[in-house]
């Protein structure tokens, strides 16, 4: 019988101790956990929300987004949040951040072919949700009218028809007008500011010479593709372009070409647009000397291709671009 005692209090003993063991482990895990799931909020207010998304991810707390449109601010500023700054949070806790949009959706309407008077009335009362916006005008370039063209009337739009953009973005207009004698100076008194595909297709049409001297590092988005500088001597226009180095363009936007002559020769560009293979001369035959340049900007939506050809049309060189997606 003693024996059996002794054992049983040994048993209890040993769970006791085991029982005490645990909930000392237990306590510690707690005390442990209690301590790394405690974070500080961060101030968000004013900061773009994608400069700040990756640090929220690592603070493991849960943010759910609200918008608001209020156009004096940029458009993904955090307005508001939910939880003020310095507070200790548990990681996994909601957090609210009003978010600014900046501008309404929209997409963009079909200008081509409508006259100037009624493109402008289109872009002031653009479809965003259940609402109507405008969108700026950006520029206009004139162009004398081709062959099927009104005078008036709109050729080309940039940004093309369809593509989903926001209200803010500038709308740039090749609008047709009278013909006039090849060769004779170009009526506009400035290209400054307009996108150099559309000015290169108004002194195309009037034959005149002109080339792309340099271009103009930019940061700045807007300016991307717009002649910066100009000279004209002699009927012929040289122009300094803004460029962005390196921005993504998903579907459409500006691509550049530098090509250098290989040797002296006449040559001449042609673009191959779309999947339909859509043919456009954009450069027109002029002579060049070995290691001169040709520097061109295109305007891109969807596949495009750039043949620089000789004067017989004899391929030399080719460069494409297509959507990064």
């Amino acid at each position: 019988m003693n024996k059996i005692l002794k054992l049983r209090g040994y048993f209890l003993f040993l769970s006791l101790g085991l029982v005490i063991f645990f909930l000392g482990a237990l306590i510690v895990v707690l005390v442990r956990t209690k301590s790394s799931s405690s974070v500080t909020m961060p101030s968000l207010v004013g900061k773009n929300y994608n400069n700040v998304h990756n640090e929220l991810v690592r603070l493991r707390l849960k943010i759910l987004l609200e918008e608001a449109r209020i156009p004096e601010k940029n458009e993904g500023e955090v307005l508001s949040q939910s939880v003020s700054p310095g507070k200790a949070i548990e990681t996994g806790s909601h957090v609210y951040l009003t978010v600014n949009t900046g501008f309404d959706r929209v997409e963009m309407p079909n200008l081509k072919g409508q006259s100037l008077e009624r493109a402008t009335e289109l872009l002031g009362k653009v479809l965003s949700g259940e609402i109507y916006v405008s969108m700026p005008i950006g520029g206009i370039t004139y162009v004398e009218a081709g062959e099927g063209e009104s005078a008036n009337s709109v050729i080309e739009q940039i940004p093309e028809p369809g593509k989903i953009t926001h209200s803010g973005e500038k709308v740039y207009l090749l609008v047709a007008t009278a013909s006039t004698k090849p060769g004779k100076k170009s009526d506009q008194s400035s290209f400054i500011n307009q996108p150099l595909p559309f000015v290169a297709e108004a002194l195309n049409r009037k034959k005149l010479p002109w080339r792309v001297i340099g271009w103009e590092k930019s940061l700045n988005r807007e300016s991307n593709g717009l002649v910066m500088e100009e000279k004209s001597e002699s009927n012929t226009w040289e122009f300094k372009v803004n460029r962005i180095e390196d921005y993504n363009r998903i579907e459409e936007g500006y691509e550049f070409l530098t090509w250098k002559a290989p040797k002296d020769g006449v040559y001449q560009v042609q673009l191959v647009k779309g999947e339909l293979g859509k043919l456009e001369t954009v450069y027109l035959p002029a002579p060049k000397k070995k290691g001169e340049e040709i520097n061109l900007a295109f305007y891109r939506q969807g596949k495009l291709t750039a043949n620089i050809m000789t004067i017989d049309e004899k391929v030399v060189d080719s460069v494409s671009w297509k959507s990064e997606l």
